[in-house]
Formats: C-alpha cells, sequence, structure tokens
C-alpha cells in the first residue's frame, strides 16, 4: 500500500485510537488521589439507583426507542463518533501516570463482579498523546465480552456539542439508542448502543459512555459482545455491561487520581474545518447532474481528519445512493510526482486523479482529485443509502463520470 492510499483510507473511516506508555501507579495511590481530588473540587456530582444520573436538561432521541439498557441521558443533534484526539502537546503531570494494571484493578473496583483476562495495553497510542489506554475481555458469569477505557486530560471541558459528546450521523454510523446530557455539576454524558461491525455480522453490539468534566478529563468506556476478531463468533447476545453500569463505573472517584497524574493537553480539542461543512454541501450539489435533488444532508465530520466533509443522499427507483465529500489540504504532495502505480492520471492542468471501484458491502465508487494548489477532493457514491449494511441497489447511483465531475469542479479551491 502506498503512503497515497494510506491516507485515503484514513480518511475514508476517521482515525484509531491512540495511547501512551506510562511507568506504574499502584491502584491504592489512584484511589487516594481520587479521594484527595474530590475534596479539592467544590462542584459535587449527583447519581440515582445504580448508576442512573439526575440530568440537567435535554430531550430524548433514540433510534429504537425500545433498546436493551436504558440511558440515562437524553441526547444531542448528530455529529460523530466520539474518537480519541491525535497526538496533542501537553504540560507535565504532578504524579507518575498510572500503570495498565492500576487501571485494570481501578475498572475491578468500579464494575459488577466478573472475570477479568487478556489485559492489552495501549498499542498504537503514539507517543506525545497524554492519555491512557487499556483493553480486557471481561465475563460477568454468562459469557465473556470485549472492553476498554480511556482517559484523557484536557486544557478545557469538551463541548456538549462537539464531535465526542454529541450523537453520530446514523448514515455514517448507525445506531440503537444515543443520549447526551448534563449533570448538575456540569459533567457532560453521551450514552451510545451501536451496531459493532455493521453488515453480515447481526448481533455484534457496543455500549459506550464518554463523560467529559469541568476539569478538562475525558473518560470513555465501551463494552461489546463480540471477540477481536471478526471472524470468531458471539460469546453472548448482548455486551457484559449496559450503559448505566459503564456510566457509573465512569464516574468513580479513581478517575480523579488518574487525570491528576495525566500531562494536561494544550492543544485545540478538535480540528476546526477549514472549509464549513454547508460549503462542501452546497459546492457538491451544485455539481449534480441535472434533474437530481440532494437529501439527508450531513456535514459533521466523522473523523476524516480533514480540512472540509459532507454527505447526502441522491434517489432514483432503485433507492437512495450515500454520496460523502472530504477535502484534505495535501500542498506537500505536490513536491513529489504521482506513483503511476497507485493509478494517478495527470490532467493537462496539472490535476492528478484517480478513481476506482470496489465491491465490498456496500459497494462504491471513489474517485480522488488532487487540485494543482494542493486540495485534495475525493468523492465517494455508495450502493446503498447507510453505510454498515448490505447494498440496497445494484450499483451507486451515480456514474464514475458524474462523480469524476463533482471532484472536478471549479469551484472547489484551497482555503487562503
Amino acid at each position: 500500500m502506498t503512503r497515497d492510499d494510506e491516507r485515503t483510507v484514513r480518511a475514508l473511516r476517521g482515525l484509531a485510537d491512540r495511547q501512551e506508555e506510562f511507568g506504574p501507579v499502584p491502584v491504592a495511590e489512584l484511589l487516594h488521589r481520587g479521594r484527595r481530588a474530590r475534596r479539592l473540587r467544590t462542584a459535587t456530582r449527583t447519581a440515582a439507583g445504580a448508576g442512573c444520573l439526575v440530568l440537567a436538561a435535554g430531550v430524548l432521541l433514540a433510534v429504537r426507542p425500545a433498546a436493551p439498557d436504558p440511558l440515562p441521558a437524553p441526547p444531542a443533534g448528530p455529529t460523530r463518533t466520539a474518537t480519541p484526539d491525535p497526538p496533542q502537546q501537553s504540560t507535565p503531570p504532578t504524579d507518575a501516570p498510572p500503570s495498565d494494571e492500576a487501571l485494570l484493578g481501578l475498572l475491578k473496583a468500579s464494575l459488577p463482579a466478573g472475570t477479568f483476562s487478556e489485559l492489552r495495553g495501549p498499542i498504537g497510542w503514539a507517543a506525545g498523546s497524554g492519555g491512557r489506554w487499556i483493553s480486557v475481555r471481561y465475563d460477568d458469569g454468562t459469557g465473556a465480552g470485549q472492553m476498554s477505557v480511556s482517559v484523557v486530560h484536557r486544557a478545557a471541558q469538551a463541548k456538549a456539542d462537539g464531535p465526542e459528546l454529541s450523537c453520530p450521523d446514523p448514515k455514517i454510523d448507525p445506531y440503537e439508542a444515543c443520549r447526551t446530557g448534563t449533570l448538575s455539576d456540569g459533567t457532560v454524558v453521551r450514552t451510545l448502543r451501536t451496531p459493532l461491525y455493521g453488515m453480515g455480522r447481526d448481533g455484534y453490539t457496543e455500549a459506550s459512555v464518554v463523560l467529559a468534566g469541568k476539569d478538562g478529563r475525558l473518560v470513555v468506556l465501551k463494552a461489546n459482545n463480540a471477540t477481536v476478531s471478526k471472524t470468531e463468533p458471539l460469546t453472548r447476545t448482548t455486551p457484559p455491561l449496559t450503559t448505566d453500569q459503564l456510566t457509573a463505573a465512569a464516574q468513580a472517584d479513581g478517575w480523579d487520581g488518574v487525570v491528576a497524574a495525566l500531562p494536561v493537553s494544550t492543544a485545540q480539542q478538535s480540528r476546526t474545518p477549514g472549509i464549513p461543512g454547508e460549503q462542501v454541501l452546497a459546492t457538491a450539489t451544485a455539481l449534480l447532474p441535472a434533474g437530481l435533488t440532494a437529501a439527508e444532508p450531513g456535514t459533521a465530520d466523522p473523523g476524516t481528519g480533514g480540512l472540509g466533509y459532507a454527505n447526502f443522499t441522491v434517489a432514483d427507483a432503485q433507492g437512495p445512493s450515500l454520496v460523502e465529500i472530504v477535502l484534505q489540504d495535501r500542498r506537500a504532495d505536490l513536491q513529489s510526482a504521482p506513483d503511476p502505480a497507485s493509478g494517478w492520471q495527470i490532467l493537462p492542468d496539472g490535476t492528478r486523479i484517480r478513481d476506482r471501484e470496489e465491491p465490498r458491502e456496500p459497494g462504491r465508487r471513489l474517485v480522488e482529485a488532487l487540485r494543482p494548489d494542493g486540495l485534495w477532493i475525493m468523492v465517494v457514491g455508495y450502493a446503498s443509502g447507510r453505510l454498515k449494511q448490505p447494498a440496497t441497489r445494484q450499483e451507486p447511483l451515480l456514474t464514475m463520470e458524474q462523480l469524476r465531475a463533482v471532484a472536478l469542479g471549479p469551484a472547489w479551491k484551497l482555503p487562503g
């Protein structure tokens, strides 16, 4: 796979989780730090029942209201799912950060009794991220499931309407239920139940909670009923932990000590697209063939790491077809000649372009264009109106030539 291919893959489906290894701290010390930090805080947390939260305000939003487990917080509008930030600058912590074993001990102390095995540390988390992450198999006695926890200490609280705490666009990341709400102390919590792998993986489900505190903490806990490998059968019918149980664990006092020991990120909390999604949407839809109208517009970037993003559907007698637009600043790529083996062609005006068709479910056609000013445009058409489901039509509605026409539109320009 070439460097261009790797960047395209990352743009298509977001960034991977990243964490960093630190020296050991006993779990007892974490609990001590938690009690100390709690005494210093002026705000207090409230809880009612076994993990149920008392929320300040909100309105229920659930694609399937009869979800298997109740969610303790009301929802926000569509945007992408929570994803830990890429490497960030950070200030040194005041205490030694916790070890993987200490984090596991904290989970054991805050979750229902069960068996924990196959602890994995921060694989793939880039150095300098300033966060902690572990994954472990958890069995409550009725079957094992996989769970993970990540925690980051930011300079400021994540925004309630930001990408980590809002509900995903159901066209891109379908879910069973999603709610976001604010606790009395200002902590924001998002709970989510979503199919884990999508099409062909019926029954694979993930429950997750994202907790953003006013002290800058961002704690993410996930549990699913699948093994690490997609080829393995289900180990149970539902995740071993409900969103209520995950929420209660995310509120445990021990996280105070973990957060206190982590370096404080001084980087921007989340990327601001250089080209607003509404502008991307308007430019793309103006380039559609006559007679086609864009519907179900979405502008929340699902994690492409790009300069701008938008999606919409177009439809004919066969049904809807999803279209995604991703923009990136790739001026650095202009310094090297395109690799002919990667399928790039150079047009008379200097624009580089390549296209390909992929049969995987749902089938898609993809066009990439790198303009002479360094703006990279990717246009993808799908044989379905939704991702993570089987194709609902024989092929994407837009032909390759029509996708190329959108990617080569003269209105696409690099900001500045």
